[in-house]
C-alpha cells in the first residue's frame, strides 16, 4: 500500500494494519496484485494436498 501525493507519485508506505480505513486512492493496487500473486502456487499445493488426503482419509 503507497500514500500518494496529488501527483499520483507514492511518498510512504502505508500498512493497513496501522490505517485500516484507506481511501481507495491511496491503495497501490499492482502492488497488492504482486503480492497476491506470489502466494497462488502455495495456495494450489495447499488445495491439491488437502484433496488427496480427503480422498484417502481411510488408511488400509
Amino acid at each position: 500500500m503507497a500514500d500518494r501525493s496529488h501527483s499520483g507519485e507514492r511518498t510512504q508506505a502505508v500498512f493497513s494494519c496501522a490505517q485500516q480505513d484507506q481511501p481507495l486512492f491511496a491503495i497501490d493496487l499492482d502492488n497488492l496484485a504482486a503480492r497476491q500473486s506470489q502466494n497462488r502456487l502455495s495456495e494450489i499445493l495447499t488445495g491439491l494436498w488437502l484433496d488427496y488426503m480427503l480422498e484417502n482419509k481411510n488408511p488400509t
